[in-house]
C-alpha cells in the first residue's frame, strides 16, 4: 500500500500526515478512521512526532502493527477519560493501548495507540496499558472493571 491510495481531500484534521516519512505504507482506513474519531471526539489529536509512530521498520515489539502500517500513536489533547467515553460510541480500532510513560512537549502526557488488528473471535478488542515501561492486560485483573479502574487511577496520577 502507498499513501497515493489515501484520498487526502477526505482528511479534515490530519493533512500534515501526507508529508511524514513514516506514512508510506499505511493502511488508508487507519487514517480515515482516526480522522472520523477526531471529529466525534471534537478535540485536537497530535500524532506522535516520533518517526515510526505510524509505519515503522524497527523500535516496536516484534509483532507490532506499526510494521504492517496498521497502527498509529497519538496524543488527544483532552482528559483521557473523554477518549474512553468517545470510544464507547465510536470505536473502529481493534487494538487500543494507553501509555502513561510518554512525554509530549517536555510534559508527561497520556498517549494512545490505535490499530486496525482484527477483533478477537469473541468480538472483543485487544486492550492494554503501559505503566512505568511495563505492559498490563485485562487478564492480569480479576475483572475488566478493575482493569479500567486502574487505568483511571493512573490518569488521575498523571493529571495531578
Amino acid at each position: 500500500m502507498t499513501t497515493t491510495q489515501i484520498d487526502w481531500s477526505k482528511i479534515k484534521h490530519f493533512p500534515e500526515l501526507k508529508e511524514r516519512p513514516d506514512i508510506e505504507g499505511v493502511l488508508p482506513d487507519l487514517i480515515y478512521d482516526l480522522d472520523k474519531f477526531r471529529d466525534i471526539l471534537n478535540r485536537t489529536i497530535i500524532v506522535s512526532p516520533v518517526n515510526g509512530a505510524i509505519v515503522a521498520k524497527s523500535g516496536h515489539s516484534p509483532n507490532s502493527y506499526h510494521y504492517r502500517g496498521m497502527a498509529i500513536d497519538c496524543f488527544p489533547i483532552c482528559n483521557p477519560k473523554e477518549v474512553f467515553y468517545t470510544l464507547l460510541d465510536y470505536n473502529p480500532f481493534g487494538g487500543i493501548g494507553i501509555y502513561f510513560d510518554t512525554i509530549l512537549r517536555n510534559k508527561p502526557t497520556v498517549m494512545f495507540h490505535f490499530d486496525k488488528r482484527p477483533l478477537k473471535p469473541s468480538g472483543h478488542r485487544t486492550w492494554w496499558f503501559r505503566y512505568k515501561h511495563k505492559r498490563h492486560y485485562p487478564s492480569e485483573f480479576s475483572t475488566f472493571g478493575e482493569f479500567f479502574d486502574t487505568i483511571f487511577k493512573h490518569i488521575a496520577e498523571i493529571q495531578s
